[in-house]
């Protein structure tokens, strides 16, 4: 064994001497807070709201597979309990954001890094990617249209593209009817199964709906979307919609992730996979919901939009604040994929 010089040993006393602690090693995870499972939810099948339970409209659904009628007044089905776990731990820089697991309830993801992406299923075949060096005629269109749930409407002077980013804004601009101005894209190609990914950072503010979503037009004869959304007074979540019917009598199969970041404070990366057997969901390259979906089969265009809800319609993105205007949707990509069997 080495021996300790006399005044080696004396150095060492003085360092003990001076308050020094044991400190436990720098962890490097982050979001570890997903580690239980479905058990811990609620009973399985008991979701927050059933049909009835509350004024919300659009956002509905009894345990995932809810019907709402018509201006419809069903709670958010699956957005609190339910036999949905919570999400496993992510690596901090990994680009890691947990896997959702479970049924209808809400899933908490760990905090992740950015940049990333799953593996890509063979049979997606990428059509086009759009950076946003400039806006692109022949593939979107600037929508100018509203509904009864939105205080703004749609214009094309909110839609502007700068710095390399696709930028939705919502502005205190009156439009016709409104009093509000907001932003809509989608393209002018329909997908009939397919993967769709984007780097985006979305609205922020209460009453404030921000998205990238697939849409079928003809909604009284067959309502088709999946929908990627950020509902503004959920400020460290993401809604994930799958939405089939008619206009009449839609169903819906909401899913509400939650997270330790806010997706309105800086970029991800958002993926849906759409295959005719079911629609998976990623962010930042990992997995945070999967859901059957044998209704969702027809053609659709990609969509996104930034526009502020009327709560005395719909209470699905919370109360709106006016503050939160102006505000915008940024994407710094979409790539969009063909399914090929």
């Amino acid at each position: 064994m080495r021996k300790i010089s006399t005044s080696t040993f004396l150095v060492l006393l003085m360092l003990l001497g001076c308050g020094f602690e044991d400190q436990p090693p720098a962890s490097n995870v982050a979001g570890t807070s997903g580690t239980s499972t479905g058990a811990s939810a609620s009973t399985a099948g008991a979701g927050a709201s059933t049909a009835g339970s509350s004024s919300v409209a659009g956002q509905a659904g009894n345990a995932g597979s809810g019907v709402l009628p018509q201006g419809g007044t069903t709670g958010q089905g699956g957005s609190s309990n339910g036999p949905g776990g919570t999400a496993g731990s992510g690596t901090a820089g990994s680009g890691t954001a947990g896997v959702s697991t479970g049924g209808t309830g809400t899933g908490t993801a760990g905090a992740s890094g950015g940049g990333g992406g799953p593996v890509v299923d063979p049979r997606f075949k990428l059509k086009w990617r759009d950076d946003f060096d400039s806006f692109n005629d022949a593939r979107w269109s600037k929508r100018t249209h509203t509904f009864e749930e939105n205080l703004a409407r749609f214009t094309a002077n909110n839609v502007v593209v700068e710095g390399g980013f696709l930028k939705l804004r919502v502005s205190k601009t009156p439009s016709q009817d409104r009093e509000y101005s907001a932003a809509e894209v989608a393209t002018k190609e329909e997908f009939t199964y397919g993967r769709f990914a984007g780097r985006v950072k979305f609205c922020a503010g209460s009453g404030m709906v921000s998205s990238l979503f697939t849409y079928k037009q003809d909604v009284s004869d067959s309502w088709q979307e999946i929908d990627i959304e950020h509902l503004g007074y959920l400020p460290k979540s993401i809604q994930y919609n799958l939405i089939s019917g008619t206009n009449a009598n839609r169903v819906y199969q909401p899913k509400v992730v939650n997270f330790q970041w806010s997706p309105t404070m800086e970029f991800h990366d958002y993926v849906l996979e759409w295959l005719p057997d079911g629609i998976t969901f990623f962010i930042d390259g990992a997995q945070t919901w999967k859901d059957t979906q044998p209704k969702i089969k027809d053609a659709q265009t990609l969509h996104m939009n930034a526009w502020p809800a009327n709560y005395a319609v719909t209470q699905f993105a919370g109360p709106f604040d006016p503050n939160a205007v102006p505000c915008e949707a940024q994407y710094d990509w979409v790539e969009a994929y063909t399914y090929a069997p």
